[in-house]
């Protein structure tokens, strides 16, 4: 019983309309494709989960440009930015470095 008592709400819950709950788009997920010029994600922005094809220019990590396409979790879980920068010329292949 003691166990529960810690458990319990003092303040309600926040309340969010339907309108709020619909306005937010989640995007999760991301494979590349083998020539490493597209990221494939899907995202809710429709109403349905769906999959979308984001053509990959530049990959910054803290504002340094990447040459390569692996991010682990331990390189962003203190804060780090990643940035992915789309555009109409692709890149074509990452070398693995960082510049």
């Amino acid at each position: 019983m003691l166990a529960l008592a810690a458990c319990s709400q003092t303040e309600p819950p926040a309340q969010y309309s339907i309108e709020q709950f619909y306005n937010n788009t989640r995007i999760t997920g991301g494979a590349f494709l083998e020539d490493e010029s597209k990221l494939l994600v899907n995202s809710d922005e429709s109403g349905i989960f769906n999959v979308f094809e984001i053509d990959v220019q530049e990959i910054y990590m803290d504002g340094k440009r990447r040459h390569n396409l692996i991010v682990y979790h331990r390189d962003i879980m203190n804060g780090s930015t990643l940035e992915i920068v789309r555009g109409p010329s692709p890149a074509t292949g990452f070398t693995g470095q960082v510049e």
